[in-house]
């Protein structure tokens, strides 16, 4: 919490929600956390594996891979792996408003929020990013499963934009990512998604940098990435995937693959 001190304490006054603590997890059969009970909000974000989440007046949840469980204070939690391998992004949290809801919420992450949550665990992983960083990607991370307004409609961070530009620029990233996902099997260049769209590169970009952690290709890939490991799940054999994702070679696919899962294809 060193990084309190050295941050604007107007900057972090604009958030609904302040980070109080925040770790990942590197999950395996042996995994266990031993029951405890805060007085903070929970996010447990489960990337990879399986994880019985256990309560104390008895429930059991059966989180997979790309759900995530939102924890009010006062329950008495016990994660407890039961997988090979995984990973789980947890953080503890306090809302900064006093009637923010008090209900155990589970969540199944569309796309935007497991890469939200898969950049936030990469970067609390490699600890490259400034505490208010960080605290601003656990609030748009939270805000995006609670579907709410995104983070940055609330703040700030969009510079002297009105609210009705904003919002345009907001469903110009989404008409971006639905042309993504229209054509996976021969993607689009990126001029052509900028045409599409009708707003500038740069602008395409740096609303795709803000929204989603990534650039705008970055993304197109990870899109791209994540139908192929549905469709290896779905029993798709690799060279299957990769061709319909828009990937000439198995090669190529894997080490991307590789890349964002920490895993090769053939182990789906």
């Amino acid at each position: 919490m060193d990084d309190y001190r050295n941050a604007d304490e107007r900057e972090l006054r604009l958030f609904p929600f302040l980070l109080v603590k925040m770790h990942i997890s590197k999950l395996n059969a042996a995994t266990y956390y031993p029951p405890h009970d805060r007085q903070e909000y929970q996010l447990y974000c489960l990337l990879s594996g399986k994880v019985d989440y256990s309560f104390g007046d008895k429930r059991v949840f059966h989180l997979h891979e790309r759900e995530a469980v939102i924890v009010p204070p006062g329950l008495t939690r016990s994660p407890r792996s039961r997988c090979s391998e995984g990973s789980a992004l947890v953080a503890l949290f306090r809302p900064r408003t006093a009637d923010f809801h008090r209900d155990l919420t589970r969540i199944q992450m569309n796309d935007a929020q497991f890469f939200c949550a898969d950049s936030l665990f990469r970067a609390e992983r490699d600890r490259k990013e400034s505490f208010p960083l960080r605290i601003l990607r656990l609030n748009a991370l939270l805000l995006e499963l609670l579907g709410a307004q995104p983070l940055m409609r609330l703040c700030g961070t969009w510079g002297r934009e009105s609210r009705g530009d904003r919002n345009a620029l907001l469903r110009k990233v989404e008409q971006a990512e639905e042309l993504m996902r229209s054509n996976l099997e021969h993607p689009l260049p990126l001029e052509s998604i900028v045409k599409h769209v009708g707003i500038s590169r740069s602008a395409l970009e740096r609303n795709f940098r803000k929204l989603r952690g990534y650039s705008v290709m970055a993304q197109y890939r990870n899109i791209r990435l994540c139908t192929a490991k549905l469709m290896l799940q779905q029993g798709c054999s690799v060279s299957e995937a990769a061709f319909e994702t828009g990937f000439l070679t198995t090669q190529h696919f894997a080490t991307a693959f590789r890349r964002l899962f920490k895993t090769v294809p053939s182990d789906i």
